[in-house]
């Protein structure tokens, strides 16, 4: 065959590959090959063709093959490397892209395939520099626009994200990864609907798409249709079942809707497939923390267990004491995906507000997605505002350690977006945890928990990787609600019954709960139950299953109300509710306290062995441990006796607000005393003294793998 023929094959190949048909495509290529076995366009091609039809092993072969031939060819170099990236073979990837650079540093695609390299390397910031050289090289080339789209959403920066994605209009736009990204981007900014409607019309032409499916789920998991996310995570997984990205968003969609036993297998299966990402582990931890069949020791070793993995893979700074550094001027960094409109922040921001600016420095380590007026405040109290969303773990140490931090603090435990793994590296000789999770963090290298002698006791320190280091009072400090309405009388008084309520997220009512509020009800013949929450107005699918719960537990169905929409400021709701049901084992946190400023008392179990006792913790702090039980019985007993007793419920509508203002208010008091345990905390670190108020045990540590 002439070489005037095989070029005349070669062409028609490309024709069907352009085409769409790569099967006739193959077919000219291995005829051409057949005649000519050491042409490279051919080699290429049909690498190229081979890699679109799902097999890149053998791709990967062609492609070498390719390469032999025409070392110098950087489009071969490209292809080969696109091929080993869809083997997973990431060293491979860098290796061919980076001899693609070397040949054609104006290669666009080469660039593109070089951002996507080290975006599976963990090496975000280089694969955002990447993109934004392909772009520059072709800059109204679509792929390049979507690429560096999907690397600025990679490294958090979800407004720019958005802004160049943007630029791809119409049918331009009618493609799964550009669709996928801007809703996910626009999800994470807080817009929920318009991330929602970006993902239906993915879905809408791109049904079989995992990660249309998967986003999609998010997606409605943010405007609070738990349901239908389950059916999309279940349709990706019917698809991809090794997805791990699907498992994460069934697990909480299974969560939110109270079956903790299959979240947690959902959430240990996406660990499992991925045990790189920070957020499945920490969904796992988060989600067994809240399920009911598990001890707090058995929590206890599995949150241990994931900290000696974590600290396992990375040698952490050593810091030598200097007993002459005792009393200095302490810089304190605090670490929180939180730092905006969260509840967390009426729990720090009157420390920022109080603090002591000539003896302590302070920073504050943003990994909030979204920013707002809440971020702005903290910005102007503290001594700067670090963003940290597009930092990786390594850099936020180089950071934290440059900033010369004293004392570092977590503010999330394994809530979302926490940044435990970068405490894993001991950036700060200090390192504490408070405030945002209940649980021990399962970290040897942050050493101290702030809590208080009534959330904690000998018996349960010992299921802390932390020393416990307790508050003179209250571990919490609390900041009335601006927009608090006035106090009103118990609603027994105007209804002619009584009133219990619940307002708590779906996912902490678990059956023990329910056990516990069908004895109350069923001893108070005329009394109504009361459900508050956002999550129930999504479906009837949602309250079906908690009618179901609640059924199956002994609660009369007949005296239960469902509600999820009110006018005007949400805590309204506690006009309508006289007792508020407490939670277990995840105690209430943030509305235990809505729910007392507003009058409505919330009784509870001090039983720090089965639940965290922080409701206990605001009751003995206030001054009404009646409110405080030892035992169900006892909690029983107490609610009802409540209910029965018209004058007492008034009394404490009318002083319970009081006693919260001159007690867990006091953000002056509070806030001295907290920076009494940070430099107490300072101080056994250069003396190796260790303070008062802390409790002593010696701990088993769990030596095995989860």
């Amino acid at each position: 065959m002439t070489t005037a023929a095989v070029q005349r094959i070669l062409e028609q190949g490309v024709q069907s590959h352009q085409a769409g048909d790569r099967t006739a495509a193959a077919r000219c290529y291995l005829e051409v090959l057949a005649t000519d076995p050491e042409n490279p366009d051919a080699w290429n091609l049909l690498g190229v063709a081979t890699l679109q039809n799902g097999d890149a092993r053998t791709a990967v072969q062609h492609l070498q093959t390719a390469q032999q031939l025409a070392p110098q060819d950087s489009n071969i170099a490209a292809n080969l490397s696109s091929a080993c990236l869809q083997m997973k073979d990431y060293p491979a990837a860098e290796k061919a892209v980076r001899h693609a650079l070397r040949l054609d540093p104006s290669n666009s695609l080469a660039w593109r395939h070089l951002s996507s390299t080290m975006r599976f390397l963990g090496r975000v910031p280089e694969a955002l520099q990447a993109a934004e050289r392909s772009l520059e090289l072709t800059p109204s080339h679509d792929d390049s626009i979507a690429q560096l789209g999907a690397m600025q959403l990679a490294a958090g920066q979800l407004k720019e994200c958005v802004r160049t994605l943007e630029r791809l209009t119409g049918r331009r736009r009618l493609r799964p990864d550009v669709l996928t990204n801007l809703g996910s981007a626009r999800r994470q900014l807080g817009e929920f609907q318009d991330a929602k409607k970006l993902l239906d019309e993915a879905w809408e032409h791109f049904p079989g798409q995992v990660e249309v499916l998967t986003n999609r789920g998010n997606a409605l998991l943010a405007v609070h249709r738990p349901d239908e996310a389950l059916e999309m995570f279940r349709m990706a997984l019917a698809k991809q079942p090794n997805s791990a990205s699907a498992l994460n968003g069934l697990g909480q969609a299974l969560q939110t809707l109270g079956h903790w036993h299959e979240a947690l297998e959902a959430f240990r299966l996406a660990w499992k497939l991925d045990d790189q990402n920070r957020h499945f582990d920490s969904n796992f931890l988060y989600c067994a923390s809240l399920a009911p069949h598990l001890s707090r020791q058995e929590l206890s070793r599995l949150h241990c267990l994931w900290g000696q993995q974590v600290e396992r893979q990375i040698t952490p700074t050593n810091h030598a004491r200097n007993a002459t550094e005792a009393d200095k001027t302490l810089t304190i960094g605090y670490v929180s995906p939180d730092f905006r409109s969260h509840a967390t922040m009426r729990f720090f921001l009157p420390i920022l507000q109080h603090r002591n600016r000539e003896q302590f420095r302070v920073l504050c380590y943003s990994e909030a997605q979204r920013e707002d007026q809440i971020t702005a405040q903290v910005a102007s109290l503290a001594d700067g505002l670090v963003r940290t969303a597009s930092m990786t773990d390594a850099q936020l140490r180089e950071r934290i350690a440059a900033d010369g931090v004293d004392v570092l603090i977590d503010l999330a435990g394994h809530t979302a977006g926490n940044r435990l793994s970068v405490f894993a590296g001991q950036p700060a000789p200090v390192q504490m945890t408070w405030l945002g999770y209940p649980n021990t963090t399962g970290l040897s290298r942050i050493q101290w928990f702030l809590t208080d002698h009534v959330r904690e006791t000998d018996q349960t320190a010992a299921w802390f990787s932390e020393q416990l280091l307790c508050m003179p009072q209250s571990a919490c400090l609390f900041q009335s609600p601006d927009n608090a309405p006035d106090l009103t009388s118990p609603p027994l008084l105007r209804k002619g019954y009584p009133t219990f309520g619940s307002t708590h997220r779906l996912e902490k009512i678990s059956p023990s709960c329910l056990r516990i509020w069908a004895q109350i009800l069923n001893g108070v013949t005329n009394a109504r139950l009361y459900v508050f929450r956002d999550v129930l107005g999504s479906s009837e699918s949602v309250r079906n299953s908690l009618r179901r719960r609640m059924s199956e537990a002994g609660i009369p169905m007949d005296r239960v109300d469902f509600g999820w929409e009110i006018h005007g400021s949400y805590l309204h709701v506690y006009s309508e509710i006289d007792v508020l049901m407490d939670v277990f084992p995840w105690a209430s946190g943030t509305t235990a306290w809505e729910a007392t400023w507003m009058g409505v008392p919330i009784p509870t179990i001090r039983a720090p062995e089965v639940t965290v006792a922080a409701t206990a913790s605001l009751f003995e702090a206030i001054g009404v441990p009646g409110l405080v039980a030892s035992d169900t019985n006892d909690l029983v007993r107490i609610a009802r006796q409540l209910v029965t007793n018209a004058d007492q419920l008034s009394e404490l509508r009318s002083t319970l607000r009081q006693r919260m203002s001159e007690s867990v208010c006091d953000a002056g008091r509070f806030t001295k005393q907290f920076e009494a345990r940070l430099k107490d905390a300072w101080r056994a670190h250069c003396t190796g003294v260790m303070p008062d108020g802390m409790f002593r045990v010696n701990r088993e540590v769990p030596n095995e793998h989860l």
